[in-house]
């Protein structure tokens, strides 16, 4: 994988089982690629130079397909016990080396969050002397959103359900924080992938 023009790696969470959805979320069509596919390519496009995507459910179909992009395979084979298991896994391949010093953390349902958007993001983290940039939507800090390094220890405590907005909530003083709607439209259920392909249009069809 070529470096980006960034210092800054990007875990894709994307373990989920999609209960809701009745079938993998992560190989939805969008925009004429997989949700898989799209939320790789943009981190890539916002200057991620590494890009790991956690699979869990499904891995078997969904793994091949990140693993044919610029994008590292991380398994959770415990993505049952919930997202702080997908957040350490992720975390603990990104920095293998103990080299990283932030990471940029996205979600693989929330199609509509741009290149631009994380980019913005990054530069925010950049240009100021927070433990952590966070997107600002539903009424609070959340993913996407940048992590430095002295916030790592707390990513990897976390249990069970908990996620990345239990840390940025808890320091939430200290954060950069840009609003960010966009990232409320997420696709849990079937009507909520409907209404987005009615808001875009895109020729779509199952990946296998």
């Amino acid at each position: 994988m070529g470096d980006g023009n960034r210092r800054f790696a990007a875990i894709v969470l994307a373990a989920g089982g999609s209960r809701r959805m009745g079938r993998p979320k992560q190989l939805l069509p969008y925009a004429g690629r997989s949700l898989i596919e799209h939320a790789i390519q943009i981190a890539i496009d916002a200057g991620c130079g590494e890009v790991y995507a956690v699979v869990g459910a499904a891995a078997n179909r969904i793994a091949p397909i990140v693993a044919s992009t610029r994008a590292h395979v991380v398994e959770n084979a415990h993505w049952q016990d919930g997202m702080a298991g997908s957040i350490r896994v992720g975390l603990d391949a990104a920095d293998a080396n103990g080299s990283i010093k932030e990471i940029l953390f996205t979600l693989v349902d929330q199609p509509l969050v741009t290149s631009a958007a994380l980019a913005k993001l990054l530069e925010a983290f950049d240009n100021n002397a927070v433990p952590a940039a966070a997107s600002l939507y539903a009424g609070g800090p959340g993913v996407p959103a940048v992590f430095s390094r002295t916030l790592f220890p707390e990513l990897r405590a976390l249990r069970g359900a908990e996620g990345a907005k239990t840390v940025l909530a808890r320091h939430r003083d200290r954060l950069i924080i840009l609003p960010l709607p966009e990232a409320a439209i997420d696709v849990d259920r079937p009507a909520d992938y409907e209404s987005l392909l009615a808001q875009n249009h895109p020729r779509h069809q199952e990946v296998t």
